[in-house]
């Protein structure tokens, strides 16, 4: 492990404290002729822009979640029709997030960040205009269209902060876990202040203020003064072995996370005899976790630059955190220790794995909007189908025993080995781009 991690501390440009200043791109965030004191308004401004947004986009992941008894009553659906407002918004998020890669690579994330945030805005505003199912499913599909390219958007505009780009990643993903946070707890109070279909408004109304926010964003300026942008080839990313490995430890981590968190509450009040309250409680600490987390991730990243090191131990800690879960220890002390465990594996980690990313498609010169995307579509199979699984064999069992110890063995098992052969999938291509360019 140790011959592993030096590896990549002497070849990848992660590990190098500052190397985002050697780069031939200067931003207008770090240029030397600024005075201290306006660098730091316009870095304090690009943080707060991205941290708004995600938090903008992924309370339309869950808002809609305390209100199903009452849209079933309106729309004359059952359970299962339901569903299909999260199944829709996830899976068109997952078609989204290439393309979302491909247009900050070509018009910068700037301008992606906004067209994107307008279109879920614009979707939350449309959604209770008209009370049918079938309406509100386009809209649920026009928000994981919107939210697939302004989160890819939103990760590769981390790289615009130079040394503080780990932290900004980390605050990134953090911000995305307290919005869908936000959903489910802030929405039940907007039902009984405003009703319904206000509810959805207000969540336009709050991606409308992250879109302000992103006005004031500055654009990146290479040093013929003109925007920088960058390749964008999807082909070459997708034969990366790095993109492959970091996508499957994405999926191991990112992925497994949400298909697991969605049955937390289930799990502890069926496994444990907890009251729904309780359990859901219990369960949703997983999710606000992660809002503490992902950044913690980023400090770590910052301060020690051992991306590998967070990665394995994140695909780790998680395929380790659910195997607790899955087993039948009937202690409720022990399984709230694998369930701090799975969080901190399935959120620590993802700032390294997309900032790695970032670097490696920048290198590579085929896009860090590219490389971010595929490593999302990657983790996404985990996301979308392994709920359905979950809940499929858990009602065929009764037991989340073997519903857990399923996704384990084809969603978690191939993370971890992926994870420990990053590092030689860095060395090879980092040699092979090398020996191209003496050429």
């Amino acid at each position: 492990m140790g011959t592993t991690n030096q590896v990549f501390q002497n070849r990848s440009p992660l590990t190098v404290r500052g190397s985002m200043d050697r780069l031939p791109v200067r931003d207008t965030l770090s240029h030397r002729s600024q005075p201290a004191t306006q660098k730091m308004s316009r870095v304090a401004g690009h943080f707060v822009a991205i941290c708004l947004a995600p938090i903008a986009i992924c309370i339309n992941f869950t808002n809609y979640g305390p209100l199903i008894p009452l849209l079933q009553h309106i729309l004359h659906v059952t359970s299962g029709q339901i569903g299909l407002f999260s199944a829709v918004l996830f899976l068109c998020l997952a078609l989204a997030n290439i393309p979302g890669g491909i247009l900050s690579d070509i018009f910068g994330a700037r301008r992606t960040m906004l067209g994107s945030l307008f279109l879920v805005s614009l979707s939350a505003f449309l959604c209770p205009l008209i009370p049918t199912f079938s309406w509100m499913i386009v809209c649920r599909a026009l928000t994981g269209l919107g939210a697939g390219i302004a989160l890819v958007a939103g990760s590769h505009a981390t790289a615009q902060l130079g040394r503080y780009e780990a932290l900004a990643q980390g605050l990134n993903g953090g911000a995305a876990q307290l919005g869908a946070g936000l959903g489910l707890v802030a929405t039940p109070s907007l039902l009984a202040l405003i009703g319904w279909q206000s509810t959805f408004v207000a969540s336009g109304l709050l991606g409308l203020l992250a879109i302000f926010a992103w006005l004031f964003v500055p654009k990146v300026i290479d040093e013929r003064g003109r925007d920088s942008h960058q390749q964008a080839d999807l082909a070459a990313g997708v034969r990366s072995r790095v993109i492959w490995t970091l996508g499957l430890s994405n999926m191991g981590t990112f992925g497994l996370g949400n298909a697991v968190t969605a049955w937390l509450a289930v799990y502890f009040a069926v496994s444990y005899g907890l009251s729904l309250p309780l359990a859901a409680g219990l369960g949703s600490l997983a999710l606000f976790a992660g809002a503490l987390f992902r950044p913690l991730g980023g400090i770590i990243l910052a301060r020690s630059q051992r991306a590998i090191f967070l990665i394995r131990g994140g695909t780790l800690m998680a395929f380790l955190g659910l195997i607790i879960l899955a087993l039948p220890i009937g202690t409720l002390p022990i399984a709230c220790g694998g369930l701090l465990m799975f969080s901190l594996g399935t959120t620590l980690p993802y700032a390294a794995i997309f900032s790695t990313a970032a670097h490696h498609g920048k290198q590579q010169a085929f896009g860090s909007g590219v490389a971010q995307g595929l490593i999302a579509v990657l983790a996404s199979p985990v996301a979308i189908v392994g709920p359905p699984i979950i809940g499929l064999i858990k009602e065929q069992t009764g037991m989340f025993t073997y519903a857990f110890g399923f996704i384990v063995l084809v969603f978690s098992v191939l993370p971890v080995i992926a994870s420990w052969y990053l590092s030689h999938a860095l060395a090879l291509e980092e040699r092979k781009g090398a020996s191209i360019q003496r050429c």
